[in-house]
């Protein structure tokens, strides 16, 4: 498996990806992913590639708060969960947070719904510990955040 940067030749697998994991609605998962970077949403996306499809993809945010790196999707394809594609992306994740991040901010960030035990279980063993709960965040539900030291 590799992770790259996502490219043009990716974004109709990996819209296909997120448009079943969280959005239900194809045009406006390929709308989010092919969105500009910009200094208001710098969102930037990596692809987790088995041979030439897209098994994966994780999008963050840079400098999201404080000039940390936050993980704003993270999403495996049905059948391919539980193969090590989110915690090779979550690394990855890790090693660009340590590129770009200024020195002095030493966590990367995500997080996830407290009902979702999988992507907990994924962020532990990757790594990242629980810095806490918001109540009520994502749409009603509780969302439990990580960090990761760099």
């Amino acid at each position: 498996m590799r992770i790259v940067r996502l490219r043009k030749v990716h974004v109709d697998a990996a819209a296909a990806v997120l448009d079943r994991t969280y959005f239900h609605d194809l045009e406006k998962a390929r709308a989010w992913i092919r969105a500009e970077p910009s200094k208001k949403r710098p969102l930037r996306w990596l692809v987790a590639l088995k041979g030439d499809e897209v098994v994966g993809l994780l999008g963050y945010q840079q400098d999201y708060s404080h000039h940390a790196n936050y993980v704003s999707d993270l999403a495996v394809k049905k059948g391919h969960r539980r193969e090590g594609t989110g915690t090779a992306l979550l690394r990855r994740f890790v090693e660009e947070c340590r590129k770009e991040q200024p020195t002095k901010q030493r966590y990367c960030l995500s997080s996830t719904q407290v009902s979702n035990r999988a992507s907990i279980r994924l962020h532990q063993e990757s790594g990242f510990k629980e810095m806490g709960i918001l109540k009520g965040l994502h749409y009603g539900q509780d969302e439990m955040f990580f960090g990761y030291r760099l």
